[in-house]
């Protein structure tokens, strides 16, 4: 009976399992690891999903849920052009912005503590997996100065799946009972290539790059 009484005194102070919306501001940027391959600057994106939590004990849950990410970055490396000058393809520099939009599904250990009645603080690590939805670039290029612009679909270009580590932190403003305003600063990854096709222009090398992004979100779980 002491047993029964105190497990369900403990069961008592918290909820199993809780759910709640999200919604974040990112900053990704794509990091080459190929010759000829360079950085052109991050770009501001954007996220929303549905969390859920399940508690192991008290202040140990697996968070998951699902997240549609909005971001992308900036390269720079040797293409061909999409012009035609005397039956030949020129080469020449090319200025690329990535928009890609992913379904991510997010898999992390949740660690919580209590800082007073009200708030408390949580750190969370895990990996995700996330499914292309589609990617487009906007190119930018000069030949013989001349400027040239144009947007594509890329979606055949890019990995069908994107895992990343995510290490993050934030916390929680309790407003009543189960119920919380959530704030949390996230670092996200890129595991794998994102490329899947080779370069006419650099044959002789292979295209890689990893994409990465941070975010600071706000939600609020019930």
């Amino acid at each position: 009976m002491f047993l029964l009484v105190f497990t369900t005194g403990i069961r008592a102070q918290y909820k199993p399992v809780l759910f709640g919306l999200r919604a974040a501001a990112n900053l990704g940027w794509i990091k080459p690891d190929a010759e000829g391959y360079s950085n052109d600057g991050a770009e501001l994106g954007f996220t929303w999903g549905f969390m859920g939590q399940f508690f192991l004990m008290e202040n140990y849950a697996i968070l998951t849920g699902f997240n549609v990410n909005f971001n992308g970055g900036n390269l720079t490396y040797l293409a061909p052009l999409p012009i035609n000058n005397n039956d030949t393809v020129p080469i020449g520099m090319l200025s690329r912005n990535y928009n890609l939009k992913y379904i991510q599904i997010p898999l992390c250990l949740k660690m919580q503590a209590d800082v007073s009645e009200k708030i408390r603080i949580f750190g969370k690590i895990g990996l995700g997996t996330a499914f292309l939805l589609n990617a487009k670039a906007k190119d930018s290029f000069n030949y013989e100065d001349q400027d040239y612009n144009e947007t594509r679909d890329i979606s055949e270009e890019i990995a069908l799946m994107r895992e990343s580590l995510i290490i993050g932190g934030g916390m929680e403003l309790i407003l009543k009972g189960s119920t919380a305003l959530v704030i949390d600063l996230t670092y996200d990854n890129g595991l794998n290539n994102i490329f899947t096709q080779d370069n006419p222009a650099t044959p002789a090398v292979t295209p890689k790059a990893f994409h990465n992004f941070v975010e600071l979100g706000a939600g609020i779980i019930f």
